[in-house]
Order: C-alpha cells, then structure tokens, then sequence
C-alpha cells in the first residue's frame, strides 16, 4: 500500500512474515555486535548457553539445557541440550563452546563486550597481555559439558551467559573460513540466514525442529537509512515493528499503545572526575541545580524516567529513593550550598561529553540549570573515540555517563562503575565498604540477602554522589495490532520465539 493511503486503511502485512524496521547493522559476528539492530538480530539467530524469562528475570534454558553452580559460584558446570546443531546441521559441541568464549575474550578480536568475561580465570593473559588465546577457567569435559571457573565467587555470573556475544559459533567453519563466516554468520538459534545480509536488510526462516521452534515461519528485517523513514513505512502498513523516532514518540504511543514503552536497565548519568571534582558539597548542589522532569520531558519526550536512584526500576535489589533528598530540584539548596562553600567565587566546570545532537541538547539543558545558581559550564563535545580516550586518561571534569546494561543484574549498575579499580570506574571512585558489600553480595547463595546487600551497596555510593543520576530510559517499540504478545524485555530487546502474528 502507498505511504499516501491513510493509516486507518493501513494493510494487514503479508501472512507468516513479521517485518521489523531497523538501522542496517555494521556486522552479525558475535564478538563484534554492538549496535541495537545487530544485537536484536543476534538474539534470533545464535544461541547463548541461557536465556530470561522477560518478565520475571529468572534463568531458563537456551543451549544449554540445565546448569550447576558449584564451589561457592566459582564454578559452574553447563550441559549442552542434546540433539543440538548448528544451521550446516552440523552438531553443537562443548569445544565450540569453549572456542567461542576464547574467541570473545582474544585481544586481537578487540570486543568492546570481552569485559563480560573478566572474571573467568586465565581473562587478563588472553584479553590484556594476549600471551595465550585460551581462556584456563573454561574446559569442555566431554562433548556436551563445559565448565568455567572464576577467580572470585559470583553466585549469578550465569547471566553473563544470556548475551548474544558469549553464543557458540562454529569452530571449524571459522577456523577454515572466517571471511566467508562474517559474510554469512552461522548460530544455532531457533532462526537462520536466508541470504547474507544486505544494505537493504536481513531475512531470517524458522529452522524446523529447534528446541524453541518459533510460531512465525519468517522474519524480515528491513533496513532504513532513516529513522523517520520507518515510522512512514509503520503508519502505510509497510512494517509490523519499528523504533519511534525522536518527534514522533507521543502519535506513536497514541496510536499503537504503550506495550513497547517499557523501563529499561539503561540510565543517564553526569560522572564526576573526584580527583578534579572532589568536594561533595558542591557535587550535591550540581544535583539539586539540575531539573530532570524538564529533561525527560522536553528533550526525550517522556522515554527517560527522571531517576532517584542509580539502578533502574525492574531489578531485583534496587534500593528505593538511594539518592535521598539530593535528586530533587532544587535551585535555592543548590545556591546556598554554593555560596557557603566558595564564598570568595565559583570555580568554572567543564563539562565533556560525546557530540550528537541529543546529547547536545542535554548539555545546554545542563549549562542552563547550573547557570541559574550560579555556576558557569564549559561544553566540551567530542568525537566518540576522543570521548572514550579522554575518560581513560582521567582529563575529563563533569561528563555525560550513558550505561547500558549487558546482563540484566543490579550488579550491573555498581560492580562496573564503583569497584575500586574496575575499568568502566571513570570516577576513581574508591571505598573499601563498597567493595566489601559488593564482594559478599556476588557471593552470596540466598537472594534475599544478595539483594539486601546490592541495596546497602548503592546506597552507600549515593551518599558520595561519584555519579549524579538523571534518568533511566524507556524503550520506544511499537507494533501493529496483528502483532500478539508483543513485548520489550528490560535490556530492550525481544525473542521473535515469544510472539506470534494473527491469522
């Protein structure tokens, strides 16, 4: 149908085929995933050990078709679902297993998501000095049986597993031709490539007989340069699933629902630099200056959740209101504090972050809420790969922090960013009692207690404020009605496996 017709005599789609609107992505190589789209695709056609229920987090299932946790949780033993293949039909072993987790660890593959494995014994000679390429903590004890060992206890480190990079590829099909495997990636999930991937986008078929054999025989993933672009093709019938476009989030959410709008484990934060920033009192005034219902509002129209906190609603072990009376808006607090503390002048700050216009949008915002009480901003926008350089060399001041979960833990949103000496701590943030808490949570067998201890952890880093939370984002999907059981699980994503189209 034409994108002239009107959206109330949009068409049904075409029978079995779901069409999803995406962003063409870079490359389909699991290491090498990075992008939404690649990771939303990934996610159909490979197969990680586990996978999560959406909506109650709990492990279930994937490859692998049952787990122990042994030693306290510094190791685990994975058995292989039998009967497993690979899309060639050629049978999935531990030694692929293993391969693949060495794979994603080498330092001369360079992922930007090997960290995942950084607690695996033997991670730093393979991923920082590349003196070896075989990880010592992963073994295949027979052919459906791997086991990992790390080198500390981590009782929930099966969850790393859920991500589509750590999937099982195929040894030799890489090792005979890894060209021909990056142009036609081959997984072993419950879909597989029709045709290599295109600028145009990638097709992908059920494969019969799958342990998770999916509902629908086809999915079509078409690609558009812009975003704006896809929303047209959603509103003439042209898609059955897209990512609202900035500007065009409010007339989706009112004609296709709410069902895709779903807090994710993703938050926006501005990061101190304590060796630059290292007074508290004027940390806690910057929060107080910033009004974070504006920003959700007028710059991301209702997709960020103003945050009090730094883990977003939806994990298990959040702490409610962490931030105490310190996220508020509050311009009068902010100056008074100011004003006691630099009774003689204020300092300039610097304010650095990575060039694009959302997150120009949101410096300006933040210059003009400091300047109300008082503090004048220097925006420094940089190109992304200077952006990251400036962090790891600890020159930045004040700077935009975006964190995006990998697995979906409360642990993700303070083991990373607030453990003396992880490599994500762009703050320096450095406190033996958090390290503590964070130690004996991982290690901890009982959840009630694991979430207890999370739920002190960040409480206890929010009374430093190293990080000023300002809010947790939504995911912005949206479906047409032929489109049942649609969802968007908290790392923003969905299994096609979970959906089904009407007849």
């Amino acid at each position: 149908m034409s994108a002239a017709c009107s959206e109330d005599q949009a068409a049904p789609g075409p029978p079995g085929i779901l069409r999803i609107g995406i962003k063409a992505p870079a490359t389909l190589d699991p290491p090498l995933i990075r992008d939404p789209a690649g990771i939303l695709i990934g996610r159909q056609i490979f197969e990680p050990l586990l996978t999560f229920n959406p909506r109650t987090l709990e492990l279930e299932p994937a490859l692998a078709e049952k787990w122990e946790v042994l030693d306290g949780g510094t190791r685990f033993s994975f058995r292989i679902r039998k009967g497993a293949k690979f899309h060639d039909n050629k049978p999935v072993t531990a030694e692929d297993v293993r391969f693949s987790l060495n794979r994603l660890a080498r330092k001369d593959i360079a992922s930007e998501v090997a960290f995942l494995l950084d607690q695996v014994v033997g991670f730093n000679e393979v991923n920082q000095d590349g003196s070896t390429s075989e990880l010592s903590g992963i073994k295949a004890i027979d052919a459906q049986t791997v086991e990992i060992t790390l080198v500390a206890p981590w009782v929930e480190f099966p969850y790393v597993l859920t991500h589509p990079s750590t999937a099982a590829v195929p040894r030799a099909s890489i090792e005979a031709d890894v060209t021909g495997f990056k142009a036609r990636p081959v997984g072993s999930g419950p879909y597989k490539l029709a045709a290599p991937p295109s600028a145009k986008g990638v097709t992908l078929t059920r494969v019969s007989g799958h342990a998770r054999t999916p509902r629908i025989p086809r999915v079509d993933f078409v690609a558009f340069a812009q975003p704006g672009s896809a929303w047209e093709s959603i509103t003439s019938g042209g898609l059955d699933v897209v990512e609202a476009a900035p500007g065009n989030i409010r007339a989706a959410r009112a004609r296709f629902g709410d069902q895709g709008f779903k807090p994710l484990a993703a938050g926006l934060y501005l990061g101190f630099n304590l060796s630059k920033i290292p007074d508290l009192q004027l940390r806690r005034a910057i929060s107080l200056a910033i009004n974070r219902t504006r920003i959700s509002q007028t710059i991301y129209e209702g997709t960020l959740l103003p945050a009090t906190g730094l883990s977003p609603p939806g994990l298990p072990g959040r702490a409610k209101d962490a931030c105490g009376p310190w996220c508020r808006h509050d311009p009068d607090e902010a100056r008074e504090l100011i004003k006691n503390k630099f009774p003689g002048g204020l300092p300039s700050i610097g304010f650095d972050y990575q060039s694009g216009s959302l997150q120009e949008a949101l410096a300006k915002a933040v210059q003009a809420d400091l300047a109300e009480v008082g503090l004048t901003i220097e925006l420094r926008p940089r190109e992304l790969t200077q952006f990251f350089e400036l962090l790891d060399k600890g020159d930045q001041d004040l700077f935009r922090l975006g964190w995006v979960a990998e697995y979906p833990l409360m642990d993700w949103f303070v083991s990373p960013l607030f453990r003396s000496g992880a490599s994500d701590n762009h703050t320096s943030y450095s406190v033996p009692e958090v390290d503590d808490l964070l130690s004996k949570a991982r290690s901890s067998v009982k959840e009630e207690e694991r979430r207890s201890l999370y739920e002190s952890a960040e409480k206890r880093v929010m009374e430093d404020l190293p990080v000023i939370p300002i809010g947790h984002f939504r995911s912005r999907f949206v479906a047409v009605p032929r489109v049942q059981g649609f969802y968007v699980d908290n790392l923003g994503g969905f299994e096609v496996t979970r959906i089904r189209l009407a007849t």
